[in-house]
């Protein structure tokens, strides 16, 4: 059965039901139930409609789960190929779900800052550890949050430069 054909049948199964439910005569009734069995279809008491002892789900909640579906699809690469909201929306889910910070105005602002130290240089998309699999971002390194505030954890090295001293060569 062609997806036009599953449209077609569910349109005629719930305009039966609608029917049903909105019917007073009996003789009506049992015909309209009737219809709806040859549709396969179980009417319960209240005559709702269950597929398969499954209850079917709405246009608007199929029309979701793909919206959803599609948004999953499209986070399932590295943290720098998503675009600037999908970015911000996983650096709020991480400030909430990692952090524990409630506040939506505070994760928002710091969703921006992060944004903000990648575009200054300031902090790599490295530092950014996104597990792909999960569309989930798992840790921030060199980051940390005191007084509601990002802060940049700087690690001093004493780092000594070595010069390489240049050969002559007589000719």
């Amino acid at each position: 059965m062609t997806d036009i054909q599953k449209i077609i049948k569910n349109n005629k199964i719930y305009r039966f039901a609608m029917e049903l439910q909105y019917t007073e005569n009996d003789e009506s009734k049992q015909l309209l139930k009737n219809i709806l069995e040859n549709f396969e279809q179980t009417v319960n008491e209240d005559n709702s409609i269950v597929t398969n002892k499954i209850i079917t789900k709405s246009n608007v909640e199929k029309f979701n789960d793909k919206l959803n579906k599609i948004d999953n699809i499209t986070l399932k690469k590295q943290f720098y190929r998503l675009n600037e909201i999908q970015k911000i929306n996983k650096l709020q889910e991480y400030f909430k779900i990692k952090k524990n910070i409630e506040d939506d105005n505070l994760t928002h602002k710091f969703a921006e800052e992060i944004l903000e130290l990648i575009k200054n240089d300031k902090l790599k998309n490295k530092d950014i550890e996104y597990i792909i699999d999960d569309t989930i971002i798992n840790d921030i390194k060199n980051i940390d949050i005191v007084d509601n505030k990002l802060q940049i954890i700087t690690k001093s090295k004493n780092v000594v430069k070595k010069t390489l001293k240049k050969k002559v060569y007589d000719s």
